[in-house]
C-alpha cells in the first residue's frame, strides 16, 4: 500500500478547482491511476494545502497536482501490533441506509457512537473521539433524481486517539476506508503516533 502526499499550488486556477468541487477532485484524483477508484482501493484526503492518496498502487501519473512524494507503508502495517495507539483524523459521513436513502446521524453524540462502532467493527477501539468540522458538498454533474437540482452529500471531519485491538481487521479498515462517499475524499483514516 502507498501514501503519496502532495503540496497543492493554490494560486494554480485548477488546484483550487478540485479543493472547492469535489467532482471535479475526484477525477483528477483516479486519472493518476488510469482506474476505477476500487480496483486500486483509492482514496483520498485534503488538509489544509495539502492531498494525501492512499492507493494499492503508486499513482502512474502526475497529473495537475504536479509531483508528490510517494511512501510505501506495507512495513509500517506489518509492525503493528494489539495495544498499539495512534492518532487518528478522519472525514466521513455517519449515516444509515434506510428504504434506499442515507440518513444522517443527527447529533454529534450518534455520529460519534457511529465511528466507535465502525472503528470497532474493523478491529480498533477509539479511546477519544472530537468532531471537528462539517461540510456541505454539491456534487456538479450529478443530477439528483427526486428534485432535479444536483446531488450533494454532508461530510463532518473528526480527530482522536485509537487502540488497536485486532491488527489484521485494522489493516482491512486502514486499506478500505469507512463510510460512504468515498470517491469524493471521505472514508480515509489518517494516522500519525
Amino acid at each position: 500500500m502507498f501514501i503519496t502526499i502532495y503540496k497543492l499550488d493554490i494560486e494554480n486556477p485548477l488546484i483550487c478547482k478540485a479543493l472547492t468541487d469535489v467532482v471535479f477532485m475526484h477525477r483528477q484524483v483516479q486519472k493518476m491511476f488510469d482506474a476505477p477508484r476500487c480496483e486500486h482501493q483509492v482514496l483520498w484526503y485534503t488538509e489544509s494545502e495539502y492531498l494525501m492518496i492512499k492507493s494499492d498502487i503508486a499513482p502512474v501519473y502526475e497529473g495537475i497536482f504536479g509531483s508528490g512524494e510517494t511512501h510505501d507503508v506495507s512495513e509500517m502495517m506489518d509492525a503493528w501490533r494489539n495495544g498499539d495507539s495512534f492518532r487518528f483524523r478522519i472525514r466521513t459521513s455517519p449515516s444509515r441506509s434506510l428504504h434506499g436513502k442515507l440518513h444522517y446521524r443527527k447529533t454529534v453524540e450518534e455520529r460519534k457512537e457511529w465511528i466507535s462502532r465502525q472503528f470497532l467493527k474493523h478491529g480498533a477501539r477509539v479511546v477519544i473521539c472530537k468532531e471537528t468540522s462539517k461540510t456541505n458538498h454539491i456534487l456538479t454533474g450529478k443530477e439528483n433524481i427526486k428534485d432535479g437540482g444536483n446531488s450533494s452529500f454532508t461530510s463532518w471531519d473528526y480527530s482522536g486517539v485509537l487502540e488497536i485491538e485486532d491488527v489484521e481487521s485494522f489493516k482491512e479498515l486502514y486499506r478500505n476506508g469507512i463510510g460512504s462517499e468515498k470517491a469524493y475524499g471521505s472514508g480515509m483514516l489518517v494516522l500519525s503516533k
